[in-house]
This record gives structure tokens, C-alpha cells and sequence, in this order.
């Protein structure tokens, strides 16, 4: 059955360069930003990449990584999104900035659902980018 109105959770994600948010219209139809899994309300575009991907920490938790294995954490991929550019293969996978933001949009959408505590949540979305993506970045 195809999501309707009715029977999901629509979200808004704003895609920001440096951080994303997540936020819904509540029953009262006032916009509300949803916490991240971490309880965060902003979603630092950070991520880290662990041996063969096996880890794949996204936001404060990557940005605490920094310190301990910094070739593994990619900031500032949004600005290479429709690029070619691959930082490094792991386990057979070439990490893109596609494949960073994919990530980062795969941790917000179970952030919606365990804020929602239902797998419906964030079936639809409505995502903002930076003002500066042209048309393949988008």
C-alpha cells in the first residue's frame, strides 16, 4: 500500500552544509524538530567509516572519533556532492560523498522512527539543500 497523509509520518530534513535537522508538523500543526538517535536536535554533517564499514558512526559520535582514528572521519563532503571524488575504499566500497550523505540520510530517517516509535515514520519527506546545489548535486 502506498504511504498517504493518513497512515505515515511526513518529515522535513534540512540538509544544511555543516549540520541537518529533522522536524514534522505535529497534531496541532506546528513545526517540531525531532531529536536525533543521540537526543541531539541538530545532526552534524560528520561521518566515520570503521574497518571493512562495519561502524559507520554519523554526527557527535563521528566527531568524537576525530580524535582517536581522524583518517576515517569526512567532514565537508556536501561540498563534493556530485563529484566524482572518492576519499577511500573500505571493504570493497568506495566512499563518496553520495555514499557520506546517503548515510547521514539513512541515521535521520531511523531517527524519525524511533522518535515516532513506528516504521512508518519518514516513509515521505520533504528535503531542503544548500542554496548553492545545482541541478546534479540535487
Amino acid at each position: 500500500m502506498k504511504p498517504s497523509v493518513t497512515n505515515s509520518r511526513i518529515v522535513g530534513i534540512d540538509l544544511g552544509t555543516t549540520f541537518s535537522e529533522l522536524t514534522h508538523i505535529d497534531d496541532t500543526g506546528k513545526p517540531k524538530i525531532i531529536p536525533n538517535r543521540d537526543g541531539d536536535y541538530k545532526t552534524a554533517s560528520v561521518i566515520y567509516v570503521g574497518p571493512e564499514c562495519k561502524e559507520i558512526l554519523i554526527g557527535a559520535a563521528a566527531e568524537n572519533m576525530s580524535v582517536v582514528e581522524p583518517n576515517r572521519v569526512i567532514r565537508e563532503f556536501k561540498r563534493d556532492i556530485g563529484t566524482d571524488k572518492v576519499y577511500f575504499t573500505e571493504g570493497g566500497i568506495p566512499i563518496t560523498p553520495d555514499w557520506c550523505q546517503t548515510q547521514i540520510l539513512k541515521y535521520l530517517r531511523k531517527s524519525a522512527i524511533a522518535h515516532f516509535g513506528d516504521d512508518r515514520a519518514a516513509s515521505q519527506a520533504v528535503i531542503s539543500v544548500p542554496a548553492y546545489f545545482g541541478e546534479k548535486e540535487r
